[in-house]
């Protein structure tokens, strides 16, 4: 059994989205030249913070990116705000995102919805 195995195959808890940032670098997957990294917002579900930040860690991983450094704090919202949350920060990215009757499902098919990358030089 993984590291974090046993978080996976739970149910999401219905209340409590926690969000973290991350920067990312070069791994297997290259971040597009001339940047040498990004920042991306990652959003999970789970029964604490500890383990939501595990899952937007494995999953940023998964993808072949190098997680290099996290904000020391995370956010947390409530399930019932993700619509207002995600107009109200992404308003020019609305569509990359589940709506909120969805993102229940959508959690459970992924470890972690991530936000688009910004990238840097």
């Amino acid at each position: 059994m993984g590291l974090f195995d046993k978080f996976r195959g739970k149910d999401a808890p219905q209340g409590v989205v926690y969000m973290f940032t991350f920067k990312v670098g070069n791994g297997r997957t290259q971040i597009p030249a001339p940047m040498k990294g990004a920042f991306v917002c990652a959003y999970a579900m789970d029964e604490n913070p500890t383990a939501a930040a595990e899952r937007c860690i494995n999953k940023l991983l998964s993808m072949g990116y190098i997680v290099e450094d996290m904000e020391p704090k995370g956010a947390e919202m409530q399930l019932s705000s993700w619509d207002t949350h995600i107009a109200e920060r992404w308003p020019d990215f609305m569509d990359h995102f589940p709506k909120q009757k969805d993102v229940v499902a959508e959690f459970g098919r992924r470890d972690a919805i991530l936000a688009p990358f910004a990238g840097f030089e």
